[in-house]
């Protein structure tokens, strides 16, 4: 600690005093000490003089630079890695144990860095090993003390999936040897798949020995099954095997998917005259040599001390032969956490482990095996790495440049639901259950897919009747042309059933699989394809995939047609009862009216008047007042009188006025007979003001999901009103 004091006069002292400290202490790196760690090596014998230098060039560089990183290297203790495992655990305990080394570097053998492995677990000491990319030491419950500079075989887990993933394969079976590595590689491969996303589906996981017995029992169950994607994990030997058998199955010809991991891969013509064309194999691209990765090791163990506490400190008396202390295996543990967490840009590129102690970056070349020159050679592709993915066209078995679909052709089971004019659904013609028109089909009652079998299974016998003859049906429309059309064309045959709970497919559930319709059946396995007036939503293309649309269409809104019959006394309707007898009283009165001043008048059509041969009365009055009101021209006798003509001229031009109104009326009320209700839209008022008007969907459709996720109260509302179909929604509606 280096204090540096200020000296202030007596006075002024005093108060800084008062107000702040007599003096400040800084603290300096000036006698900070660097950490000083002992590394061990262990290097195979072939190549141990230049490891050795290599290493030690690598910590003098490390020693020389000791201020940048703050660590300090000393001597490193190197053994050589001899054939005999125990031999060299010996070396080990009696030489590098006994010099407290902190971590160990391994070039060797598998054998030899899986025991260097164990010694690591029991003392604590972290192990880097180089060279060897087994799936065993991935496993942490029994190598927690290992890493490596190495990519785990597990990677090409990932390379698989995205090809797997890039053809739409998201079932398939697993096929893998009784060896440690494919039991492992099994559990990875299922980790990444199912275990993340339900859209994966192992469909089977066999493990077989190398006898043939087994393997026929085992590649008898892969054939049952409905998948023909086939991922191999095995020897050389055991896949030969394996190939030589599956040619009686049929699953070496065009149709099947073939991909095979790297253990597989070889050019050993033994093994290769078994093999057939067609298969997808990965291949481990190794972009360094050893001394780049030696080189990264150093520089990784002098980053991760810098991370370790200083109280943290191993014992001087280390043996492999007594129970490490506390200290030692914190120590040790402390190490191997900072070692996994620390990343940089090395001589082979970005140094960085994942959970599980492997480098965190893999390249694979992707292998296809065809004939060349008369014999069967791999040829690249494509390529797959952690930041890149290329593919080229691929021959498939049976020398098939066409994608296989990946599924067991023999019988596709599809669910539909009735929705005209996509899928209609009418009984057989006759006792045989035969369709004139469209294809067999079934009307489900339940979603077990091995009852609906059963049920296709009796539907083949037509003259034997069957717990299942009620659910025979003749299914034609849009979608039915559709799937014949596809099944000429690419090649498959299928079993066609309507879903059980006629619904397409809605949420029922907190659950992922909790789904009812064809979206349900299909999650669940009951079917493999669903086809209808299906529409795609963002809640459905989570769970299932959507092919490119085959229709088009929006939401559309029906209404009731009013259609009233016409009455004898129709052509009274546009006007109220009111009117029309004020209207005839008024008429009366004009009547009347005129009558009176054509008599008063000394100039009227009276007996009184001058020279008049014909008398004007109350009847001449009514026919005339009649005759204007409903513009109809008649014989009358006109009045003379000008007070009377007068009235008469004013009566016509209400008359001429009310007629004009009374035939507007009379047009608006008979258009009003054939009209309907005017609706603008799913946002209209009248559908945002529940309780005025009846109105419903379909349960379980898209729309009902749309209404349901915009507008909760309308839907509500809409619940108690809701149809199974179209069909019942537009009897409804007459």
């Amino acid at each position: 600690m280096l204090v540096r004091c200020f000296i202030l006069p007596r006075g002024i002292g005093h108060l800084v005093w008062i107000l702040f400290f007599p003096c400040i202490a800084i603290a300096t790196n000036a006698t900070t000490f660097p950490h000083t760690v002992k590394i061990g090596a262990l290097f195979s014998d072939e190549y141990i003089t230049r490891y050795t230098d290599v290493l030690q060039q690598g910590v003098r560089k490390i020693n020389t630079n000791h201020t940048d990183l703050g660590v300090v290297f000393h001597e490193p203790v190197v053994l050589p890695a001899s054939a005999n495992p125990v031999h060299v655990l010996s070396r080990v305990c009696n030489e590098l144990i006994v010099n407290n080394v902190s971590a160990i570097i391994a070039i060797s053998s598998e054998a030899t860095l899986f025991s260097l492995s164990m010694v690591g677990d029991f003392l604590g000491i972290p192990i880097i090993g180089i060279g060897s990319r087994s799936f065993a030491f991935s496993n942490k419950d029994v190598h927690p003390m290992y890493l490596r500079l190495e990519s785990s075989e597990s990677f090409q887990s990932y390379a698989i999936k995205k090809v797997l993933e890039r053809h739409g394969w998201f079932d398939f079976s697993i096929i893998a040897s009784d060896h440690v590595d494919s039991l492992a590689f099994i559990q990875y491969l299922t980790n990444i798949t199912t275990t993340s996303s339900k859209k994966w589906k192992i469909v089977n996981s066999v493990v077989f020995t190398h006898d043939k017995r087994d393997v026929n029992s085992k590649l008898t169950s892969v054939f049952d099954s409905k998948t023909r994607v086939f991922v191999l994990h095995a020897t050389p030997e055991y896949a030969s095997l394996l190939f030589k058998e599956a040619k009686d199955f049929g699953l070496m010809e065009e149709g099947n998917v073939w991909l095979v991991t790297e253990n597989v891969v070889t050019g050993d013509p033994y093994y290769l005259k078994h093999y057939p064309e067609g298969l997808v194999g990965f291949r481990y691209i190794n972009t360094h040599d050893t001394i780049p990765k030696l080189q990264d090791a150093v520089e990784l163990l002098a980053r991760a001390s810098i991370k370790i506490p200083t109280n943290l400190k191993i014992e001087s008396n280390r043996s492999c032969w007594s129970q490490p202390s506390k200290e030692s295996v914190a120590y040790g543990t402390q190490y191997y956490s900072s070692l996994v967490n620390t990343s940089f840009q090395g001589h082979s590129g970005l140094i960085s482990l994942d959970e599980y102690g492997n480098l965190n970056k893999a390249a694979f070349e992707i292998l296809n095996s065809r004939q060349q020159g008369g014999r069967l050679a791999w040829r690249n592709i494509g390529s797959w790495s952690t930041e890149d993915f290329q593919l080229e066209g691929i021959q498939w078995p049976g020398n098939s440049s066409q994608l296989p679909l990946g599924i067991n052709t023999e019988k596709i089971m599809i669910v539909a639901n009735e929705e005209k004019p996509f899928i209609f659904e009418n009984a057989p013609h006759d006792a045989s259950h035969s369709c004139l028109t469209g294809v067999p089909c079934l009307k489900a009652s339940n979603s077990d897919r091995a009852d609906i079998e059963r049920a296709f299974a009796a539907y083949e016998e037509p003259t034997v009747q069957s717990n299942y003859s009620d659910m025979k049906r003749c299914c034609s429309g849009l979608a039915v042309d559709l799937l014949e059309k596809l099944s000429d064309s690419v090649g498959f045959e299928y079993n066609l059933y309507l879903v059980a709970d006629l619904n397409h497919g809605a949420k029922i559930g907190s659950g992922a699989d909790d789904w009812n319709g064809m979206v349900g059946d299909l999650l669940r396995a009951t079917a493999d394809i669903a086809i209808s007036s299906f529409s795609i939503t963002a809640e459905r293309s989570k769970v299932i995939d959507f092919t490119s649309p085959f229709f088009h269409s929006g939401f559309s809104t029906l209404v009731a047609k009013t259609q009233v019959e016409p009455q004898l006394d129709s052509f009274l309707a546009p006007l109220e009862w009111t009117v029309w007898i004020l209207v005839f009283v008024t008429v009366n009165i004009v009547a009347i009216a005129i009558t009176v001043f054509e008599w008063m008048s000394p100039y009227g059509l009276h007996p009184r008047g001058r020279n008049r041969n014909y008398t004007f009365g109350l009847p001449s009055a009514l026919n005339i007042a009649f005759s204007i009101l409903f513009s109809h021209t008649v014989k009358s006798k006109p009045p003379k009188c000008m007070t009377s003509r007068f009235l008469l001229n004013v009566w016509g031009a209400f008359s001429f006025i009310f007629f004009a109104s009374y035939t507007a009326n009379l047009a608006a009320f008979m258009a009003g007979q054939m009209s309907h209700l005017q609706i603008d839209g799913i946002q209209d008022e009248k559908f945002q003001q529940p309780g005025k008007l009846k109105f419903a969907t379909q349960n379980s459709s898209s729309c009902e999901n749309y209404i349901k996720a915009n507008w909760f109260t309308m839907a509500k509302y809409m619940e108690q009103f809701n149809v199974a179909d179209g069909d019942m929604a537009i009897h409804l509606l007459k």
